[in-house]
C-alpha cells in the first residue's frame, strides 16, 4: 500500500517550513504552498531531502503577486511554474 503524506495551505510566504520523514512513500501539496515559484522550489529541496517524490498542484497562492513577483500574471506564474518543476529523483 502506497503512503501519501498529504498537504496544504502552507503559506512558505509567512515563514520556514522543515518536514521529518513520517513514512510516506510520496507527498502530494495540494495548493497554497508558496507564491509564485516557491512553493515548487520548496517541494524540490523536500523530496531530496527525504528522498520521497512530491506532487504539487498550484493553488491560488501560488498567483497570489506580491512585492517581490508585482509583474507576474496568471501566464507568467504557470510557465515559471513548469519550467521550474522538480526534477526526478535518481533512481
Amino acid at each position: 500500500m502506497t503512503r501519501i503524506r498529504p498537504l496544504s495551505d502552507l503559506h512558505l510566504e509567512f515563514g520556514p517550513l522543515t518536514l521529518k520523514p513520517a513514512g510516506e512513500d510520496v507527498i502530494a501539496l495540494a495548493g497554497d504552498i508558496g507564491i509564485f515559484t516557491e512553493g515548487v522550489e520548496w517541494a524540490d529541496e523536500v523530496a531530496r531531502a527525504l528522498n520521497v517524490p512530491v506532487v504539487m498542484i498550484a493553488g491560488n497562492h501560488e498567483f497570489y503577486r506580491s512585492y517581490r513577483h508585482r509583474k507576474h500574471s496568471i501566464t507568467t506564474t504557470l510557465d515559471a511554474l513548469s519550467e521550474r518543476r522538480a526534477r526526478p529523483l535518481a533512481a
